[in-house]
């Protein structure tokens, strides 16, 4: 039993190692922060990959993450002013933003679901493992969103 338990925090460690440095270069300083929080909560719990340390870390990241994507849908959700639109202008621009929203509260909830079937299937760390490389995508990305 100890030898698949260790197996299983060898796997999730080498998952860490490859999921969150794997990016684009425009989106990679996202990821490098979290991947930094991340290693950072490690070395300060002593730097030995358990049960309750990966759990703590992600939990860390995943809480830092959902302030920064609170923040950032906010940002992007503000109304632009476009002078001389008309009035079904800016009620279609106010859906669209409606539609952002609520899209991105639906990826998460679709996060959640596919990373709660992660850690059934694979153990308990992947869960908040794959919730917390996900969300670290999604915030990436839609931060990557200005600079194209």
């Amino acid at each position: 039993m100890m030898l698949i338990n260790g197996g299983v925090q060898l796997f999730v460690g080498l998952i860490m190692l490859v999921m969150l440095p794997i990016n684009n270069a425009a989106a990679s300083s996202t990821r490098d922060h979290f991947n930094e929080m991340y290693r950072d909560c490690v070395t300060r719990e002593g730097g030995y990959l358990n049960n309750g340390i990966i759990a703590m870390c992600t939990q860390e990241v995943i809480d830092a993450v959902l302030v920064r994507l609170e923040h950032r849908v906010e940002e992007m959700s503000q109304p632009r002013v476009f002078h001389g639109a008309s009035e079904g202008f800016d009620e279609y621009d106010r859906e669209q933003r409606a539609l952002f929203q609520s899209g991105v509260e639906e990826y998460q909830r679709s996060i959640l679901q596919v990373c709660r079937y992660m850690g059934y299937h694979i153990g308990s760390p992947a869960n908040p493992l794959c919730v917390m490389d996900m969300m670290v995508n999604l915030l990436a990305i839609l931060d990557d969103y200005d600079r194209k």
